[in-house]
């Protein structure tokens, strides 16, 4: 079985690259912990593992360490938005399937459609061509998976 560990989720500013330091050399090495920043999601999230046999004593084990992160994460505007605990090979799958899915630009539709960009915009106002995701003043994003299931249909 996987080793336990512990997922502490904050909102607020990232952490800079002293933060992360002063964060590593206090905390993170005495429990193999690492920190990632999501700018995009405005969180930065810590990991922290536990010499124990279960997530439930993780939480227990790391109870103090969680304390002192939520009371020097909120000095810097930080808030605590979710704990969670889990073995490690859950959090390596949660990481690898992150729940976005895949994008293609119209260059890269037309690549899986075998088309061209300009047929990809023609055929992008079609009522069964797959809607985008995304409007951005660089162009449409659509979904990966819905431009390969268009693709396989057949015309």
């Amino acid at each position: 079985m996987s080793e336990p560990l512990v997922k502490a989720v904050f909102s607020g500013p990232m952490l800079s690259i002293e933060e992360i330091e002063e964060l590593t050399e206090r905390v993170l090495d005495a429990h193999e912990g690492s920190v990632f920043n999501a700018p995009q999601l405005g969180q930065c999230t810590v990991y922290l593992s536990a010499p124990v046999d279960q997530p439930l004593k993780a939480l227990a084990h790391l109870e103090p360490t969680l304390h002192y992160l939520v009371d020097e994460f909120t000095k810097t505007g930080r808030v605590l938005v979710a704990v969670e605990s889990m073995i490690s090979s859950e959090a390596e799958r949660r990481e690898a399937d992150n729940g976005l899915p895949a994008l293609v630009c119209a260059k890269e539709a037309a690549e899986i459609l075998g088309t061209s960009r300009q047929n990809v915009h023609q055929r992008a106002t079609s009522p069964d061509f797959p809607q985008p995701l995304y409007h951005l003043a660089s162009g449409k994003l659509w979904s990966e998976k819905a431009i390969r299931a268009f693709a396989e249909r057949p015309q």
